[in-house]
């Protein structure tokens, strides 16, 4: 999924900008089930959410979040 672009190959975080070049502060939710489907799993009821700039909103189960902080860390 990194790969075709569906995962971003990093967190949200402080050292992201947005297009007018600002520095975009983190946000993640964790513990609040969405009605939303899995990024990765495609199931739904993902319980963490990473906002990202630009309005992109990346949800996961905690597992597939832990999936994907392996795949990461590769």
């Amino acid at each position: 999924l990194m790969v075709a672009g569906a995962l971003p190959p990093t967190l949200a975080d402080s050292s992201l900008v947005s297009e007018s070049g600002r520095g975009v502060p983190a946000q993640v939710h964790v513990g609040t089930v969405d009605p939303e489907s899995c990024a990765i799993c495609g199931q739904p009821g993902p319980q963490v959410s990473y906002y990202y700039p630009g309005g992109r909103i990346l949800r996961v189960h905690a597992y597939c979040d832990l999936l994907w902080q392996e795949e990461r860390a590769r």
